[in-house]
């Protein structure tokens, strides 16, 4: 008997080329998609100039945001990265 998983659960009438899409998807945010996690930030976070910054390519490929040239860090210049996987993840959604 060939059955399917859908859904976590073992439905054997679902037919094999029948695809299911996602409806939802929730993420706990803090350590799961970003870092540091908000409550050890130092206030609000900001727009930064990334030359202002002395962060490795690494770390600035991690915390770039749709303003080009610009990161996001916490007022004592800590930046907000995005973990790789996440932010794939967000990307395929």
């Amino acid at each position: 008997n060939d059955a399917s998983i859908t859904n976590g659960h073992n439905n054997s009438k679902t037919n094999e080329n029948t695809m299911q899409l996602m409806q939802l998807a929730v993420f706990d945010l803090d350590y799961t998609v970003w870092k540091p996690e908000m409550y050890q930030l130092y206030g609000a976070p900001v727009l930064t100039p990334a030359k202002s910054l002395n962060l490795s390519e690494k770390v600035l490929l991690r915390a770039k945001t749709t303003q080009p040239g610009m990161v996001l860090t916490d007022r004592t210049k800590t930046p907000i990265t995005v973990f790789e996987g996440a932010s794939f993840a967000l990307s395929e959604i």
